[in-house]
């Protein structure tokens, strides 16, 4: 008798430390993943602002370009109106496309982070704190409203992120 209460109690001792260890796994379980879904947060945020500090510094960098090409080319027209400008001028245009270039992938950058923020709102919700006033701004500027254009853009996410955060 004295063993079978002895078994019993070693049984339920077991018991009770494996029911113990498995509540243990599951709750590390679900801190990791809370950790992990905020890592994730913060990796999307970082690879956010990775590319478009990247995309902006592209396009700063070009419209530099294209402003001392022009100036050159004003310069050489006043001064030396006799010299060809063909070469200048197409050197200009290609400059402009690679311009239009990195708007497009600047906007396209946002596109998708606009794409993101619309699927899953609350992940995202840093997104809208960090980035609602810059969006705004880009999509009210003279200066990208040809990429805004409602009969033909491309940049639906935009527009719709615009409209459903818009608090000016």
């Amino acid at each position: 008798m004295i063993l079978y209460i002895v078994i019993s109690l070693q049984f339920l001792i077991l018991a009770s430390v494996i029911f113990y260890f498995i509540n243990l796994i599951r709750r590390l379980k679900e801190k990791n993943s809370t950790e992990l879904d905020n890592l994730r947060k913060d990796l999307k945020l970082n690879n956010l602002r990775n590319s478009l500090s990247q995309a902006r510094v592209l396009l700063e960098d070009i419209e530099l370009k294209l402003s001392h090409l022009r100036d050159d080319l004003k310069l050489q027209k006043l001064h030396l109106p006799n010299e060809p400008t063909i070469i200048k001028e197409k050197f200009i245009a290609n400059c402009e496309d690679l311009r239009d270039s990195r708007i497009e992938g600047f906007l396209n950058i946002y596109e998708t982070a606009c794409l993101q923020y619309l699927q899953n709102p609350d992940f995202y919700s840093y997104f809208r704190d960090d980035y609602a006033e810059e969006l705004f701004d880009i999509v009210e500027s003279k200066y990208f409203e040809q990429y805004f254009n409602a009969a033909t853009t491309r940049y639906n996410n935009i527009i719709n992120f615009y409209n459903k955060n818009k608090i000016r």
